[in-house]
């Protein structure tokens, strides 16, 4: 059989679970919430605050052992938890390349465990 058109991509990014507290900021207001696990190309937070699909957030965190983060991303996705709790997929949007470099880093080192 010549090539294999069903072949499984193969992952290149991981995603690690970080619990932090993130300050978020959407349009004109700030909110906290707590991050559920991260990856290079996004976030997955816990909040009470109500997001829209689209709706474009700039966050700050610390990740363990490195400097502040600073990006802003687009809520993709909304979880709804039993316990009522919004879970929200964040895309990254807009992020340094040395912020995108060390989230790759914690990430990678979590995953080799």
């Amino acid at each position: 059989m010549e090539g294999n058109s069903h072949a499984i991509a193969t992952r290149t990014s991981y995603k690690v679970i970080l619990k932090a507290t993130v300050h978020g900021r959407e349009r004109e207001s700030s909110f906290l919430c707590t991050s559920r696990d991260i990856s290079t190309s996004g976030i997955l937070i816990e909040t009470d605050r109500e997001l829209a699909k689209g709706d474009r957030v700039t966050f700050t965190f610390f990740l363990p052992g490195a400097s502040q983060v600073v990006a802003e991303g687009e809520m993709v996705r909304t979880e709804e938890k039993g316990d009522g709790a919004l879970h929200y997929g964040i895309r990254f949007v807009d992020i340094k390349e040395e912020t995108r470099q060390a989230i790759e880093r914690f990430v990678d080192s979590l995953s080799r465990e």
